[in-house]
């Protein structure tokens, strides 16, 4: 295959909706956005606020009775899981998740497993202030993927099934493929959406310890959080996971512990387990 520039293969992504657009200008940090701007966001699209409701009222099951109200369900989950949902339903929506395409499952599952485990890694670190920006990272940081997935679905799946866990295995097997690698085409792609500086460096960057962009502190922290996700099993210590967790100034043999707490909060996580359910073909998103 030709090499080929990251720009080059982001026309191959699809299209947006309209409420994915919406929801990205809700991701700004100087956005002024209201809960009624997130709302109507939703309403764009009729299949998304059906989407959106379902996996809102499984999230809120525990508070109380069927909510049918798109205010009230935004209101209850509160305006930065609400603005993730739907940037996470309407994304979806455009790489026709039900579709026989085998690529998609495997990929919204890994998507989500790093972003939950990245919200709550935030919370086991004491990064609370990082939480949300840790789990919108998480979805958008493997867009680059669909980019490659649409140029050669065949040449990017032998090179997912030889790297296995490794990802820098991965990336070498997809430079040599393609002449670049996801995290490039991710970065292109966040970028020309107009998203704001940290998930298009978090799409650029994740997985070094090596961080050049002025958001380390966030990159570093979704590194660990996607190694983590992504790794089956820490025996031995893969070094990525050492690497990332000198970077932190985390103590490494915490993270095994680590770990098994994180793939217990998704296994309990109601919302997650939604999340699998409407993206993942039914499968679970907790390891076997």
């Amino acid at each position: 295959m030709s090499m080929q520039d990251p720009v080059s293969l982001v026309s191959s992504v699809p299209v947006l909706p309209a409420a994915a657009f919406k929801a990205l200008e809700l991701l700004d940090p100087d956005s002024k956005a209201s809960f009624k701007d997130l709302e109507d966001a939703v309403k764009l699209d009729s299949a998304l606020t059906a989407r959106f409701l379902r996996v809102a009222n499984s999230a809120m099951y525990a508070r109380r009775g069927k909510v049918e109200s798109l205010g009230t369900a935004i209101s209850l989950l509160g305006f930065s899981m609400a603005r993730n949902l739907v940037l996470l339903v309407a994304t979806s929506s455009s790489f026709d998740p039900e579709s026989s395409d085998p690529f998609f499952p495997g990929f919204w599952r890994a998507t989500l497993r790093a972003a939950f485990y990245a919200r709550y890694l935030a919370d086991e670190l004491s990064a609370k202030d990082q939480a949300d920006r840790a789990f919108t990272a998480g979805i958008l940081h493997y867009m680059g993927l669909v980019g490659l997935h649409r140029a050669d679905g065949t040449a990017l799946a032998g090179a997912l099934a030889q790297a296995g866990e490794d990802l820098e295995r991965l990336l070498a097997l997809e430079t040599q493929t393609f002449g670049t690698d996801h995290r490039a085409v991710g970065a292109a792609l966040l970028a020309s959406w107009g998203l704001p500086e940290p998930y298009v460096d978090v799409a650029a960057e994740y997985g070094s310890a090596r961080v050049t962009s002025r958001h380390k502190r966030l990159i570093l922290l979704f590194s660990l959080a996607e190694a983590l996700a992504r790794r089956s099993s820490l025996e031995p210590l893969p070094p990525e996971c050492a690497e990332l967790a000198r970077a932190m100034d985390v103590d490494a043999a915490r993270l095994p512990v680590l770990k098994e707490t994180l793939e217990a909060r998704l296994g309990l996580d109601p919302f997650a387990g939604e999340c699998g359910l409407m993206l993942c073909a039914g499968a679970r998103l907790v390891s076997a």
